[in-house]
């Protein structure tokens, strides 16, 4: 359209014998339907042979003929006005992959004025300006006709689409086109530092892929459109030769492995990603070693087919697995068709086979833009898709934990009730040893007192004050076994409820309890306790927690045949809490196995004597139940017992 236009809008300008008359400067004279061209099929024609060779006349907007074309020379006459003569100009071809091309200039009488030589494998040094097209500069000091002939030889696409352009024009258009350029390789750097991104994040081989897919295609862009000779690797020979179609060769490969774990091809097509993908992957990487090793004219057609090939190829396969993950993949299906749109109609002008180079050239970068950002987005979805699912995953197995958190709570509260029964069932034993221990001599009392009772009454001897004598020894032992029931009954009470209590009391009762089997065994009991200390807990758990203690102290002290044995118990008081040390002389606790005492299930004694959760259970109740502390050291000649426990308010 924009050739047509400016067709109509400059044909008021062409005179009759088809000499290109300039006279303004705002637009560029595309030229094409203004061109001659001759075939040089020996390619060995110099400019005074074409002098005298009959030209053909082009009928196009844009010369195009295709690849493995031979050496083409192309004739245009044209003068300026007076106006503009005084105005700097230039020949503008916008197709900078052109290896040779030879600009001719003669004057009316058919002289050589100039002549300038550029193309993709001329050194950069060498061109009139540092442009990303190739650009000569035109004599315009006289309004006479002059004659531009161009020698155009190339292993490239025999693709030339020519202007005559003035300086204001040409740095309109330049800035134009580095704008569109800017924002589309932003684009890209912002996809690549974006997924980048997302990799760091993720640690996904497929971010890594993507990157270079988009890297790999964003230098064959460079390389097509000339910044990359002009800015990135400049007067690199090899660069400028091979750098196009290796680097289609190489996003070709990136695109097949990017596209191949997006869509889990193994899994999803397993028959198409053998029998297709792996082969495309296989012949990308062909291409890549022959495209370095090989001359551009061997290797440009079989990157540009594939280059129109692989994107159906992929299409194809996203729409295969669309049918199985809609959401995940629409993205990439709708991408690859754009590209392949943009992709096809951009190949199909550079192979004139159809119209509309300038065109062609915008709409392939825009779809390529528009498919790089699908496809990341496909990537973001993904990304968000197995975020969800984990998160997801995350909340059952947390709701699971949670579930299993309470039922291992419950077994633990269970198996400490168990563990508590059977330590009270244990010390149940002892209790009742206690108790024969305490009965033994008022039973032996009862059963004297009533011997002597009997006799006497047998003889005829009893009198009113025997009788009386004895039933008041009699009841004062029965009260005493009494009261020592009590003690016990207190004891054993499940009443967890907290109350205000002295500490001696506690430890009178215990001591009430204990006291017998103790003074049985020749174990003497001191006591330092400060009277003024009241505590705010569970008592008898108090209780059973001494009780213990002063047990393991007995056989401990018993075990070791401790010759004068002792036992001291002290209590005292600061500001906040109280302290109960509980003090022997039965040779302490080994190294070895003083951090495991307060172990469960760990004890020294024989399986019969002990069940290794006293102990354990008595620290168990001073910390978690009362908020206090226990602990145990070595003393000379002995081991001490230290309960801390808060005092009440």
């Amino acid at each position: 359209m924009r050739c047509l236009f400016l067709i109509l809008f400059f044909a008021s300008f062409l005179s009759s014998s088809e000499i290109l008359r300039v006279t303004q400067e705002q637009e560029p004279y595309i030229l094409g339907t203004q061109l001659e061209f001759y075939v040089d099929e020996k390619e060995d024609a110099t400019l005074k042979d074409i002098q005298t060779k009959e030209f053909e006349k082009y009928s196009e907007c844009i010369p195009n003929f295709g690849f493995l074309a031979k050496v083409h020379w192309f004739r245009l006459k044209f003068n300026y006005n007076e106006a503009m003569k005084r105005k700097e100009w230039w020949l503008s071809i916008d197709y900078p992959l052109l290896d040779f091309v030879d600009v001719y200039l003669l004057d009316a009488n058919n002289q050589l004025i100039s002549h300038k030589k550029s193309g993709d494998l001329y050194p950069l040094y060498e061109r009139d300006i540092k442009h990303h097209n190739l650009v000569f500069s035109l004599t315009n000091n006289s309004t006479e006709t002059h004659t531009l002939y161009v020698k155009v030889k190339t292993s490239s696409s025999m693709l030339v689409p020519m202007e005559i352009i003035s300086s204001k024009a040409l740095l309109e258009h330049t800035h134009l086109h580095q704008s569109l350029s800017g924002i589309y390789y932003g684009i890209l750097l912002v996809l690549i530092f974006y997924n980048l991104i997302a990799y760091i994040y993720t640690k996904e081989k497929i971010y890594v892929l993507y990157i270079a897919f988009v890297a790999s295609y964003a230098l064959w862009q460079l390389s097509f459109d000339g910044l990359g000779w002009l800015y990135v690797w400049q007067e690199n020979a090899w660069m400028r030769e091979k750098g196009a179609v290796f680097f289609i060769s190489t996003s070709i490969f990136f695109q097949l492995i990017f596209s191949q774990s997006l869509l889990n091809s193994k899994n999803n097509i397993p028959k198409y990603d053998k029998y297709v993908l792996g082969p495309f992957i296989y012949l990308s990487i062909l291409g890549i070693v022959v495209s370095a090793l090989m001359p551009y004219k061997y290797t440009i057609l079989v990157g540009a087919s594939l280059s129109i090939i692989i994107p159906l190829v992929l299409l194809v396969a996203g729409w295969m697995v669309m049918k199985k993950d809609y959401y995940s993949i629409r993205l990439f299906v709708l991408g690859w068709g754009i590209f392949l749109l943009g992709t096809l109609l951009f190949t199909l002008s550079k192979f004139n086979l159809i119209s509309g180079y300038f065109a062609m050239k915008y709409v392939q970068q825009a779809a390529s833009g528009v498919e790089m950002i699908l496809l990341s987005a496909a990537l973001a979805e993904r990304l968000k898709r197995l975020h969800d699912e984990y998160t997801n995953k995350l909340k059952d197995h947390n709701k699971n934990l949670k579930l299993e958190v309470e039922i291992a709570l419950k077994k633990a509260r269970q198996k400490d009730k168990i563990l508590i029964e059977q330590s009270r069932l244990a010390s149940m034993g002892e209790m009742i040893e206690q108790i024969a221990h305490q009965w033994r001599q008022p039973l032996n009392d009862i059963g004297l007192l009533n011997q002597d009772m009997y006799f006497k009454k047998q003889l005829s001897k009893l009198s009113d004050d025997d009788f009386n004598r004895i039933h008041e020894g009699i009841d004062n032992n029965i009260r005493y076994m009494s009261d020592t029931i009590d003690d016990f009954r207190n004891y054993y009470k499940s009443d967890k409820k907290k109350e205000s209590y002295l500490l001696d009391e506690v430890i009178d009762s215990m001591l009430s309890i204990i006291g017998t089997t103790l003074e049985y065994s020749n174990i003497k009991v001191s006591l330092d306790i400060d009277k003024d200390i009241r505590l705010l807990n569970v008592k008898n758990e108090l209780q059973q927690v001494m009780l213990i203690i002063l047990n393991n102290a007995k056989d401990a002290l018993l075990a070791n045949k401790i010759d004068k044995k002792k036992i001291e118990i002290r209590a005292y008081k600061d500001t906040k809490d109280a302290y109960i040390l509980v003090s022997d002389n039965g040779g302490g606790i080994p190294k070895e196995i003083k951090n495991k005492i307060f172990d469960p299930y760990f004890s020294t004694k024989h399986k019969n004597q002990g069940t290794g959760i006293g102990l354990y259970m008595s620290k168990m109740i001073i910390e978690k139940n009362m908020q206090g502390s226990l602990s145990v050291e070595n003393i000379d000649k002995g081991a001490r017992f230290t309960i801390k426990l808060p005092l009440e308010d």
